[in-house]
C-alpha cells in the first residue's frame, strides 16, 4: 500500500511541474477509433504506416492532413491524384505536394519544412525512392533527429512488398508508432 501512495504522490508532483497535458502533441488521424487507440500521430517524431498494395495507407495519411494546419506530401511513388484524394477525405485546401525520387531530396525538404513550422510531412512511399536499398538505420536516425525538437509529425508510408524485412524492422524500431493497414476484403 505504501508504494501505491508514493506513486500517486509522484504523479501529483509531475503534474505540478509539467501540467496534465501530454508530453507530445499529436495530430488526429481523422479516424476516431484509431485516435482513441493510439492518441493520434505524435509531433516531433516519425510514424510508420505499412501494409500491402491498395489497402488505404495513403488515404489514412490524407485524412491526417485535415487536422494539420500546414502539411506537405512527398510523393515518391508519383501516383497521387491530389484533387481526387482531397475530395475523398473532404479536404477543401490541398496540401503542398512535392515529387522526389531520392531519400537525399526528401531529407532536405523535411529539414526545410520542419524548420518552417510544418505540422505534418508525409513520405508516400518511402520504399519507392531510388536508393531505398541503400538507406541505412543511421540515415533514418538522422531524419528523426532533424524533427525531434519541432512541432512536425513525420509520417512514413511503406509498402511491405517493396522493401526487405530488414528495412521494415529499422522503421519499426525507430518509429514509436507503427500502424499496419490491412484489407478486410471487398466492400460490395
Amino acid at each position: 500500500m505504501q508504494s501505491a501512495l508514493e506513486a500517486i504522490e509522484l504523479v501529483k508532483r509531475f503534474e505540478d511541474n509539467f501540467g496534465t497535458q501530454p508530453l507530445f502533441h499529436r495530430i488526429s488521424t481523422g479516424i476516431k477509433e484509431l485516435d482513441d487507440a493510439n492518441g493520434g500521430i505524435p509531433k516531433g517524431s516519425m510514424t510508420h504506416i505499412y501494409g500491402e498494395d491498395d489497402v488505404g495507407k495513403s488515404t489514412l495519411g490524407w485524412h491526417a492532413t485535415r487536422s494539420a494546419e500546414a502539411s506537405f506530401i512527398i510523393d515518391a511513388d508519383r501516383k497521387i491524384n491530389p484533387r481526387l484524394m482531397a475530395k475523398i477525405v473532404g479536404k477543401q485546401e490541398l496540401p503542398s505536394l512535392i515529387c522526389v525520387s531520392t531519400f537525399r531530396e526528401a531529407n532536405a525538404i523535411i529539414r526545410t519544412a520542419s524548420s518552417n513550422s510544418a505540422d505534418l510531412i508525409i513520405i508516400d512511399t518511402i520504399s519507392a525512392m531510388k536508393e531505398c536499398s541503400n538507406i541505412k538505420p543511421g540515415d533514418l536516425g538522422q531524419l528523426l533527429r532533424s524533427i525531434t525538437n519541432t512541432e512536425t509529425a513525420l509520417l512514413l508510408i511503406n509498402q511491405t512488398r517493396y522493401s526487405g524485412p530488414m528495412f521494415d524492422r529499422w522503421l519499426q524500431f525507430l518509429c514509436p508508432l507503427s500502424i499496419e493497414v490491412k484489407s478486410r476484403g471487398a466492400l460490395y
